[in-house]
């Protein structure tokens, strides 16, 4: 995928960025935008449907309220319990009178309408606004006298039609009120109409949204009031969604679906009766707003998308117009790509494009020239210096290209890369190279009088070659301590196995050596420069191989030096470096490093980490001056530090005579006798300050570092 993104050109590319930065995200905010607003639409409507199942159930609890009190008048009423009391009288109609003007006094100061009737418990007989004074067992609503009426309340609602012939919503009352059943003389009936239910309804304006119905289900699940009048007095059964719905009550809402169709459930609990107020409502009629919000979104979405897609096409054809120029005018930017390939990374499709023999030559070679000494740095900036590795590559590439394509980088400070086309197939491509690096290292030492090593890497047929090529190409390098600088080296010259040995052997050396010095091992350095001249002696016949050697065995050096914060300079001085480079004889050059160079090492790493002794010393005395009040610790200055504790130890002992714990006890006594004489500051104080457990512990402490306990001391120095 890598590799077919880094082969578009800058023109897709641009497109492929505008339409994802700027299209994409359309979809994802319309999405975004439908579903807050289901959400938002969804919450509201919740809120609402509760709003008004509050209404419902304040309307329906006050009219129970009503009732209920209703009741309680006509149930404590003197002459309704002496009527009672009596029983029957033998002319029925003074009952009845008696009972009907009862009964029209709390119908007129009621808005119920209601039917009364009482059961005459211990006489079998009814009295009934409709019937008149009849046996019980004659009375239509018989069987609910027979209900049990609990103390308390004292009374029980039945819901319209639970029994046959009962088309309206019942009050059964204890007379007296609360008694129990043997104390009981009679019960009152109270009918009340079902269109005065309804009436509570319609005054919440429920009836005027004809989706929704409205319920009220009382705790043994039977519908009392219902939008349809069927459904009054059903139970509701198990496997009903709205069975589980009313069973669970663990939400306010939920959803449920009957014949296909999806409908919205609220619900509230009344804590007066233990009702249940619900409403259903179908979802369809309530997403229609979420709906119109989903249509204009996604409409809104597809125009923005498609003028977006018109404003990419022609925005990227203006905008890649420009950065191509500036693409070709700028050999920098084609520079830095080119390091990117030869460092392994995918190939840019317009670089590609503007370095068109790339993709037309039949053979590409990597030329790699290493100054040995360059005079200035990649970005020279003082001209008399000498030549730039910018400037010299610039040069170079006039030379190059009178015979072949080609591109350079500067890969590092000293070391200019060329890559060279051979676009005709018949021509010996090996020896073209040779030849033209024979050129270029008479032009390097023509133009900045520096010797050079130059590498011709192996042919190949595909610039997507280049970052592995280059690696290969790079490792040659090395051969020049074998092989001579100021030769030009090709893979060819590389493959006998005597020099592929005495390469290794060179790198092997150099890195025991490198490695003791970083380590600090200055003399274990120098008894691996002796061991390693006397083998170089005996299996290099080429003295100038082993002197050349020894100059990069030195730079090597130098550049770890200078890792860890050490300047060449420092250790020797000018005219003895010097020395190096001009010593006649592998002796003469055994005897500057181990007379001259590895002693002036060995005193400035000893110098310098006395130096960083004397300094960690002082910063953590002073650390100890400055926190004393705190939970010193040697694991917390070890942390604090990067140190050992036991390295902390030593130098704190050494610089103040004390171990660690005794120059905190005296710091801290030190301050403690501060505090003594120059302040009331009371002991439990100054001990707890000094992080003393108690001022019992510190008291002994100070005694056996003063001779004296706080409170003498005090004393004393204030007399």
């Amino acid at each position: 995928m890598t590799g077919k993104w880094g082969r578009l050109s800058f023109k897709k590319k641009l497109l492929l960025y505008s339409l994802f930065l700027c299209i994409v995200p359309l979809p994802i905010l319309g999405t975004l935008s439908y579903y807050t607003a289901v959400a938002n639409v969804e919450e509201e409507v919740n809120r609402s449907q509760q709003i008004i199942l509050g209404q419902i159930e304040q309307q329906l609890t006050g009219f129970m309220k009503r009732l209920e009190m209703i009741s309680v008048h006509i149930a404590t009423d003197p002459n309704v319990l002496e009527d009672l009391r009596q029983g029957p009288l033998l002319d029925p109609l003074d009952s009845i009178t008696t009972l009907n003007v009862s009964a029209r006094q709390y119908r007129a100061v009621s808005d119920i309408r209601f039917k009364m009737s009482l059961l005459y418990t211990g006489f079998k007989m009814v009295y009934s606004e409709e019937y008149g004074q009849i046996q019980a067992k004659r009375f239509p609503l018989a069987n609910l006298l027979d209900l049990s009426i609990p103390i308390y309340p004292g009374s029980v609602i039945v819901p319209p039609k639970t029994y046959a012939n009962q088309k309206d919503m019942i009050l059964l009352r204890s007379i007296p009120v609360q008694s129990s059943p043997a104390e009981q003389i009679g019960t009152l009936m109270l009918e009340v109409n079902t269109n005065s239910l309804f009436d509570v309804l319609r005054s919440t304006g429920t009836n005027e949204n004809e989706g929704r119905q409205v319920l009220v289900i009382d705790d043994l699940g039977r519908i009392i009031v219902s939008s349809n009048y069927a459904e009054v007095g059903t139970m509701l059964t198990p496997g009903m969604g709205l069975y589980d719905f009313w069973m669970t009550r663990k939400a306010a809402y939920s959803h449920y679906n009957s014949d296909q169709i999806e409908y919205k459930l609220n619900s509230i609990k009344s804590a007066f009766n233990d009702w249940t107020y619900m409403t259903i409502t179908p979802t369809k009629e309530l997403r229609q707003r979420a709906n119109h919000i989903k249509q204009f979104t996604w409409t809104m979405t597809g125009i923005l998308t498609g003028v977006w897609l018109i404003f990419s096409i022609i925005g990227t054809q203006r905008f890649s117009f420009p950065f191509k120029r500036m693409y070709e005018k700028l050999p920098e930017l084609q520079e830095n790509t080119l390091l990117k390939m030869l460092r392994g990374e995918p190939a840019d499709k317009d670089f590609v494009l503007q370095n068109n023999f790339l993709q037309t030559c039949f053979w590409f070679y990597i030329i790699v020239i290493e100054r040995e000494s360059p005079k200035a740095s990649v970005e020279a900036d003082v001209p008399d210096q000498g030549l730039s590795d910018r400037e010299l590559a610039a040069l170079l590439q006039v030379l190059v290209k009178k015979r072949h394509p080609c591109l350079f980088a500067i890969e590092g400070s000293g070391k200019i890369v060329f890559v060279v086309g051979i676009a005709d197939p018949d021509e010996d491509g090996d020896q073209a190279m040779f030849a033209l690096g024979t050129l270029l290292l008479e032009e390097v030492k023509r133009q900045s009088g520096d010797p050079a090593a130059l590498v011709i890497g192996r042919g190949f047929r595909h610039y997507r070659q280049l970052g592995e090529k280059f690696r290969e190409a790079e490792d040659l390098i090395g051969y020049k301590f074998i092989l001579g600088t100021e030769k030009v080296i090709t893979a060819q010259m590389t493959e006998s196995f005597s020099v592929k040995q005495s390469n290794r052997f060179f790198v092997k050396w150099h890195k025991m050596i490198v490695t003791s010095i970083i380590e600090g091992e200055v003399s274990q350095a120098a008894e691996h420069f002796e061991m390693m001249i006397a083998q170089l002696s005996a299996h290099v016949p080429n003295p100038e191989l082993i002197l050349g050697s020894l100059n990069y065995l030195m730079g090597e050096i130098d550049t770890r030096l200078q890792e860890m914060g050490h300047d060449l300079s420092e250790l020797i001085d000018d005219e003895r470096y010097d020395q190096l480079s001009s010593l006649p004889s592998i002796e003469h050059a055994k005897s500057w490093f181990c007379t001259v160079f590895f002693p002036a090492l060995e005193r400035h790493l000893e110098q310098f980490q006395q130096q960083g002794k004397k300094r960690l010393t002082r910063e953590l005395i002073e650390y100890m001056e400055l926190h004393y009040d705190q939970d010193l610790s040697l694991q917390l200055l070890s942390d604090r530090f990067a140190v050992s504790s036991s390295h902390i130890s030593r130098l704190i002992k050494n610089e103040t005579g004390y171990s660690f714990v005794e120059y905190l006890i005296q710091l801290r006594i030190s301050k403690a006798k501060e505090w003594l004489a120059h302040t009331d500051m009371a002991l439990k104080e100054i001990s707890e300050r000094l992080r003393y457990t108690n001022s019992q512990n510190f008291s002994r402490i100070f005694k056996q570092v003063t001779g004296m306990p706080p409170g003498k001391y005090r004393n004393q120095s204030r007399d």
